[in-house]
């Protein structure tokens, strides 16, 4: 009787569903995701050169937090970016498309209302998907700085706190600016 009831429920629900449309848009961290795990030992190795340079902290120590820390900023913090972004994008658009392109400025509230999830504009989608994966960069980077310091900070027992977040940040902006350029080849070659 359990089988029984468990068919009709499938059934019921496969009568009741709307066909799915091919045009569903695109969620940008589909492309970016696996573009930010290509790049994590490169970045790591860029963040750790930026950082040893900026500070004095024993090398070992250094390395076990810059690796702890780019795994969290990647695999926590780049994910939790976007999905701040989608959470904005219900609140400012219901996730149904943006206003449009009619005017400029429709346009530019189009592209950071839809920064997580693109509707399907098959001839925007060219310069769309590297400005949201810019958009979907910039927030990570405040997460990965706020990430990384923390993590840093515990491994290292680095004291000069302020010299430190410093070059958190200017690691973060070089490693960032690497993945923005990276992006936007990425995007070209698909």
């Amino acid at each position: 009787m359990k089988n029984f009831s468990k068919v009709v429920l499938i059934a019921v629900l496969l009568a009741c569903a709307h066909p799915l449309s091919a045009n569903a848009g695109v969620p940008v961290i589909f492309i970016s995701f696996p573009m930010m795990i290509l790049a994590l030992i490169p970045v790591i190795f860029l963040e750790f050169f930026v950082l040893s340079k900026r500070t004095h902290i024993e090398w070992r120590s250094m390395l076990k937090g810059v690796i702890w820390g780019n795994l969290a900023s990647t695999l926590l913090g780049f994910p939790l970016a976007w999905f701040l972004l989608l959470g904005f994008e219900v609140l400012t658009t219901g996730l149904s498309c943006g206003p449009g392109f009619d005017t400029p400025l429709n346009a530019i509230l189009t592209t950071i209302f839809e920064a997580a999830w693109l509707c399907p504009y098959d001839t925007q989608l060219s310069w769309l998907i590297p400005t949201a994966i810019f958009i979907n960069l910039s927030l990570a980077l405040l997460l990965s700085v706020f990430i990384e310091y923390r993590i840093l900070r515990f491994f290292t027992k680095y004291q000069d706190a302020r010299a430190l977040k410093k070059a958190v940040w200017r690691a973060n902006l070089i490693s960032y600016l690497a993945l923005s350029l990276l992006g936007i080849a990425f995007t070209r070659v698909l």
